[in-house]
């Protein structure tokens, strides 16, 4: 049970780089290339790291609910995944001024 555990907290570390990372390298793209593809796309993949993050951190929760024995671990991970809502609203506020 130990390592199921742990691999979600990792899973859920681990989503939470990633959706960073694309999250800052569609604003880069955007601020290069201002075309309406851009933020079609950009919105859909937004929308799509939103479900699959939120999905993701009700997991972690509900193990730190019921596995008390890494409840530390689990909500340390589901902090860092809700740090990525402050920069999500950072990069959409920086597209809404270039639009």
């Amino acid at each position: 049970m130990y390592s199921f555990v742990k691999n979600i907290s990792n899973i859920g570390k681990l989503t939470a780089l990633i959706s960073f990372i694309v999250g800052s390298v569609l604003l880069l793209i955007f601020i290069v290339d201002e075309e309406a593809i851009g933020i079609l796309v950009s919105f859909y993949v937004v929308i799509a790291t939103i479900l699959i993050n939120a999905m993701l951190w009700a997991v972690v929760i509900f193990c730190a609910i019921f596995f008390s024995f890494q409840r530390k671990e689990l909500l340390k991970t589901a902090g860092i995944m809700l740090l990525n809502i402050p920069v999500t609203i950072f990069y959409m506020d920086l597209i809404i001024d270039f639009i």
